[in-house]
């Protein structure tokens, strides 16, 4: 009994890929999952004093064999800051639009500024365009804990 049902899941398997062997790309969802720009992490911690900072890199990556275009790269809570590098321990702003070759990839840096001893969460979304020129989203959890001074 273990066998036939084995046999008949491969079977159905192999029908639901030939159907979407035949699908154009636009209609097959396993290459809608398929993305030309990644991000080298799902989220960042950080922990920096109340009124300092701390910085991480995300690197953004093109999966394409064409360039891509990073039009966006924002973050949904003014606690986390994006920038291009940083020099003597200050954030340089990242320049936009971005264009990433093929196999390319581009670092970004978030700078962490607490201004309360709390906890802080925010997004880190990355938007761009494709090399079919269809918007695309990647997103970034970003947590930060800021310290009191006097810990």
């Amino acid at each position: 009994m273990k066998r036939r049902n084995l046999l008949w899941g491969a079977v159905a398997l192999i029908a639901s890929l030939s159907m979407l062997a035949g699908c154009s790309d636009s209609d097959n969802p396993i290459s809608a999952l398929l993305s030309d720009i990644s991000v080298s992490v799902n989220a960042l911690n950080f922990t920096a004093a109340v009124n300092a900072s701390q910085f991480q890199t995300v690197t953004i990556k093109n999966l394409a064999t064409e360039n891509v275009t990073v039009e966006r790269v924002t973050s949904t809570n003014d606690a986390f800051k994006v920038g291009g590098y940083v020099t003597d321990q200050t954030l340089i702003p990242l320049e936009l639009p971005v264009t990433i070759e093929p196999s390319g990839a581009r670092v970004v840096y978030i700078g962490f500024y607490p201004t309360e001893a709390k906890t802080y969460v925010g997004k880190l979304v990355v938007e761009g365009t494709d090399t079919q020129g269809s918007p695309e989203t990647d997103i970034v959890e970003l947590t930060g804990v800021g310290r009191s001074t006097s810990n």
